[in-house]
This record gives structure tokens, sequence and C-alpha cells, in this order.
């Protein structure tokens, strides 16, 4: 019995020894357990810190998110306006143009008309002599547009060549002939 006792005392001592192992191992996984309970404590807290920034810069860019689309919502107002303005000014523009171009053609038709009139007259000038001439002024418009018949070389120095008196009044729609 001896033998079994000697080899109890010796396993308890094995096992005492075995346990300090282990408490010397666990004491050091309770430190690891300390210090990772440890930063764990301090990454949720950075953690934390970090969600309320995150939270109050979504909060101010929700709200500069609405702010944008109002101003947005008021800029498409004053573009709709402004284009409105744009096309009555276009409009305008284009009725002073039209207005313009008319008084610019009635400008041109009168003295179209007035060189046609020109023209004609010289050319009935021209083909008469200086008494049928003082039998006709009194009775045509010619003599409102002070022509001076004074000698028939003035009048014979504006004349118009017979080609050119027939070709003219042709051009100009009249033939002195009818």
């Amino acid at each position: 019995m001896a033998s079994e006792l000697e080899l109890s005392k010796q396993r308890i001592t094995e096992l005492e020894a075995e346990n300090v192992n282990l408490r010397r191992k666990l004491s050091v996984s309770d430190a690891e357990i300390a210090e990772l309970m440890r930063r764990n404590n301090e990454f949720l807290r950075a953690n934390k810190e970090y969600n309320e920034r995150r939270d109050a810069e979504n909060a101010k860019l929700r709200a500069r998110i609405e702010e944008l689309e109002k101003n947005k919502e008021d800029s498409s107002a004053e573009n709709v306006r402004r284009d409105v303005e744009i096309a009555e000014i276009k409009a305008e523009v284009v009725k002073l143009a039209e207005g313009a171009q008319a008084r610019d053609n009635n400008e041109e038709s009168k003295q179209l008309t007035s060189r046609q009139s020109e023209a004609i007259s010289k050319e009935m000038i021209s083909g008469y002599d200086q008494n049928t001439i003082d039998e006709i002024e009194p009775q045509s418009s010619v003599s409102s547009n002070n022509i001076n018949l004074a000698s028939n070389e003035d009048v014979s120095d504006h004349a118009l060549s017979p080609s050119a008196k027939s070709s003219e009044a042709v051009a100009l729609g009249y033939d002195s002939r009818s």
C-alpha cells in the first residue's frame, strides 16, 4: 500500500504542478480577456462617436438636399418665367424687324415708283417737242415735279436714246407706243 500511497502523492504533486500551470494560464487568459474587453469597449465608444458624427452629417446633408430641392423648384419656376419673357422679347423683336422691313420695302417701293415716274416723264418729254410739252404741262402731274424745261438742250441731254427708251419702258411695264 505504501506504493499506492506514494503513487497517489506523486500524482497529487503532478496535479498540483499542473494546477499551478493552469492557474498561470488562466491568469494570462484573464488578462487577455480584460485587454480584449477594454479594447472592445474602446472600439464600441469610438464606433458610437463615429455613428453620432455620421448621423449628424447625414442630417446636415438631408437638410441641404431639401434646401437644394426647394431651390431647384424655385429656379425651375424662375426659368419658366424667364423663358416666357425671352419668348415675348423674341416675338417683339420679330414684330419690330417685320415693321422695319415693311418700312424699308415701302421706302424702296416709293423710290422705285419715283424713279419709274422720272423715267416715264423723261421718256415722254424726249418724245415730244417743246410746243407739245407746253400744251400738256398744265394738265399733267409732271409740272408738280418741277422739271426745268427751259431749253431743248436740257431736255435732250437727259433724254434716252430710242432703243434705251423703249427697253426701259418695257422693263418698267410701260410702252410709249400705246
